[in-house]
């Protein structure tokens, strides 16, 4: 399932008893003993019993009440691209890949084969490049992916029509804390595992479940809440992020001889046996929380309705 249909889902579930502001960023977040003052680009300043910061990788919030992102973010290499296209492979719930040193570039169908995702894998280091800038993301995947052979090239030319291109670096956030006075860290912004472990959305998920109900059974008490989120989350954070050590280099080799191994490998898993025991062992590691049943709403605790 895309970003965008969980975000949709998780949207209309929540719509009639959120408030959502778009198109705004905050520029400060000021704390006293009895709140939190924000301000915005755009609207009034507003004060906060609590700041939640779920801006993933490159949070803003945690750049403002943390620190800046070089202390936290550990590039892993590699830079990703996706982009949606038409199913012109004629893929049936399926995939292909094609891998040359230092690059890799997959397609595979979705909704239902209606459309197809396009990704693009490249070893570098850190780029100076606009992350909301796509004519310079589409200049570097060109040059770096022209004249790669199989489909690239017309993958390329479909790229320049997508109304959806994502491009970023690939990297993991390690912080010691994940939250500071009436501020706290969720989902990536506080823990992102990296992209290459397809972990990231169930951990946001998971954190935030833990973190909504430690929040409603602490009534009131966020340090207490804030606590218990800590102490449930860091060991299974930390199982999740270990998943994606030393998944770069070895998704995306950076000399032939290794490719050429790597891709005989592939080639060789329908018929080895254990085939299924990575998928299993990642499943595993998704499932190693254990989580309160907490209540559905505390009414009477000023912090979710029931």
């Amino acid at each position: 399932m895309s970003a965008a249909r969980q975000a949709r889902i998780l949207y209309e579930a929540t719509e009639h008893g959120t408030e959502y502001v778009f198109g705004d960023s905050i520029t400060s977040i000021t704390e006293d003993p009895g709140g939190v003052e924000v301000t915005f680009e755009h609207a009034a300043p507003r004060r906060f019993d609590l700041v939640v910061g779920a801006d993933g990788l490159h949070s803003n919030v945690r750049r403002l009440v943390f620190g800046p992102e070089e202390r936290f973010v550990r590039h892993l290499g590699l830079y990703l691209a996706v982009f949606t296209m038409p199913n012109h492979l004629g893929l049936d719930h399926a995939a292909l890949g094609y891998r040359t040193a230092d690059k890799l570039v997959t397609v595979y169908s979705a909704r239902h084969n209606t459309e197809a995702k396009s990704v693009f894998y490249f070893g570098s280091p850190p780029l100076e490049v606009d992350r909301h800038d796509t004519g310079a993301q589409r200049r570097i995947l060109t040059e770096r992916f022209a004249g790669s052979g199989w489909e690239t090239d017309r993958l390329l030319d479909r790229m320049r029509d997508a109304p959806d291109l994502y491009f970023d670096s690939v990297g993991q956030v390690r912080m010691d804390a994940w939250t500071r006075g009436r501020v706290a860290l969720l989902g990536d912004a506080a823990w992102s595992p990296s992209a290459l472990t397809g972990m990231g959305t169930g951990l946001a998920i998971v954190g935030a479940y833990v973190l909504a109900g430690e929040l409603a059974a602490a009534r009131g008490d966020h340090q207490a809440a804030f606590a218990c989120y800590d102490t449930i989350m860091r060991e299974y954070v930390a199982r999740c992020q270990k998943i994606g050590d030393g998944v770069a280099k070895m998704l995306v080799p950076g000399n032939r001889v290794a490719v050429a191994l790597l891709n005989r490998y592939y080639a060789l898993i329908p018929y080895l046996p254990g085939k299924k025991l990575m998928a299993k062992m990642a499943r595993r590691t998704a499932e190693s929380v254990n989580l309160h049943n907490y209540p559905r709403g505390i009414s009477d605790s000023g912090v979710f309705p029931a």
